[in-house]
C-alpha cells in the first residue's frame, strides 16, 4: 500500500510503519516461541535468561482463571499491569463498546460476571 501511494506518504511516516510492522511480526515471533516444546537452541537460552518469554511462564496465562499475564514477549511487565488489572479493564471497555467477549469470559462465565460487575461505571 505505501509503495502504491508513493510520495503522498512522508518518510517519517513510512519509517514509522515499517519499524512497528517489524516490531509487530517480532512479536508474534516471540509468542509463538513460548507455545513451542522444542523452540530453537537460541531461543531457550534468551528464555532462561528472562529476556523472552518461557514455555512454562507463558503457559500461566493460559489457564483458569485467566487472570493475567498477558504481556507475550519478555513478561517483566505482567507484574504491574496484573495488580492494576490492566488487561481485565481493557477486556469489559471493549465489551461495552462493541460487545465482543474475550475467550477467557466464554470459558469462565464467573470471569465475566465478576470484572463487569467491579468494573461497573
Amino acid at each position: 500500500i505505501l509503495v502504491a501511494l508513493g510520495d503522498a506518504v512522508p518518510d517519517t511516516v513510512r519509517s514509522f510503519l515499517t519499524i512497528f510492522l517489524a516490531a509487530v511480526v517480532g512479536c508474534q515471533e516471540i509468542h509463538k516461541w513460548s507455545h513451542m516444546v522444542a523452540p530453537p537452541k537460541a531461543v531457550v537460552l534468551l528464555q532462561k535468561a528472562g529476556l523472552l518469554l518461557s514455555r512454562r511462564d507463558h503457559g500461566q496465562h493460559h489457564l483458569s482463571p485467566f487472570e493475567g499475564k498477558y504481556c507475550i514477549v519478555n513478561g517483566w511487565c505482567n507484574g504491574f499491569l496484573d495488580r492494576v488489572e490492566f488487561f481485565r479493564r481493557l477486556e469489559v471497555f471493549f465489551y461495552r463498546k462493541n460487545g465482543s467477549e474475550p475467550i477467557a469470559w466464554k470459558l469462565d462465565p464467573e470471569l465475566k460476571r465478576s470484572a463487569l460487575e467491579k468494573f461497573s461505571r
